[in-house]
């Protein structure tokens, strides 16, 4: 994108929670498959357009957008397209690894309640971390002990009754009828800037139209994070599906089956990966 050009008015809702999941440390390869996922079309040079094949985002073109400094102060404040470029900045070996934690940006630290990140602490081994206030650090867990132990969790959950209804949410709409929704709203939008509309009724229109659409692509890009694998809602043994799944596809379950997921660090001497300590410090908020 040219620096000095209007960013695209399409799908401004997906690159924020774009620059969200960025900075919470799910990393571009991540976020373009759930554009993938969610059916938004890319253009032939990589950006967001009006339509364009979908299936194309690539984390190099995802890098791209969030680089962009015309999304700085619209997008997102300046100070988050900052810490943003400085994570692009890294080289991708040193930030590919954290999305393998399940928890990424799920649960959040039990003492301030900020969404927890995920870090490369040893060759092979991440860990949830939550950096305070600055001078000290509230959390720091291994997250193989607390991911086995939410995979406990869950597979309990669903063998309870009413397990299945929470996974199959009827009320969510159609992927398919929202991407024909939003196409529809950007000709409209399209037909408005051409001055094809009378001028008077494309003031009243536009903005009307500028919120409905932001309402469907908000909801285009999170139907791919909650979408849950109908494996999961009769699979015997549950234990096989849900080790069957992407870590992606395991974190859209937890969205659909827990209310909070809340992390605390272990008692001083106490071993973080005992069954009772994770039993008091992996705490879920089960949905009802």
């Amino acid at each position: 994108m040219a620096h000095d050009a209007e960013p695209s008015p399409v799908f401004p809702s997906a690159i924020r929670h774009a620059y969200d999941l960025l900075l919470a440390g799910v990393s571009p390869d991540s976020i373009a498959g759930t554009w993938n996922a969610a059916g938004l079309p890319a253009g032939p040079d990589g950006v967001p357009a009006p339509t364009g094949l979908r299936g194309l985002w690539t984390a190099d073109r995802v890098r791209k957008i969030l680089a962009d400094p015309d999304h700085a102060g619209r997008a997102v404040d300046e100070l988050g397209w900052r810490r943003a470029t400085d994570l692009l900045s890294v080289p991708r070996r040193r930030t590919g690894e954290p999305d393998r934690a399940l928890l990424t940006a799920i649960a959040t630290c039990g003492r301030c309640g900020r969404p927890v990140r995920s870090a490369v602490v040893s060759p092979g081994q991440t860990a949830y971390q939550c950096r305070g206030d600055g001078e000290r650090v509230h959390l720091a867990r291994s997250t193989g002990p607390v991911d086995a132990r939410v995979r406990l969790e869950v597979l309990d959950r669903l063998d309870r009754p009413g397990a299945p209804p929470l996974l199959t949410n009827r009320e969510a709409p159609d992927l398919h009828a929202l991407g024909a929704h939003s196409a529809g709203l950007r000709t409209r939008l399209g037909q408005i800037e051409d001055g094809a509309v009378d001028g008077a009724v494309a003031a009243e229109a536009a903005p009307r139209l500028d919120a409905e659409l932001a309402t469907v692509e908000h909801q285009m890009a999170d139907h791919a994070i909650r979408d849950v694998p109908g494996s999961m809602t009769g699979a015997d043994p549950l234990s096989d599906a849900w080790d069957r799944l992407a870590v992606s596809r395991q974190r859209g379950v937890l969205l659909a089956l827990a209310e909070a997921i809340e992390l605390r660090p272990a008692s001083p001497g106490r071993r973080p990966g005992d069954a009772d300590v994770l039993g008091k410090t992996v705490l879920i908020t089960w949905r009802s």
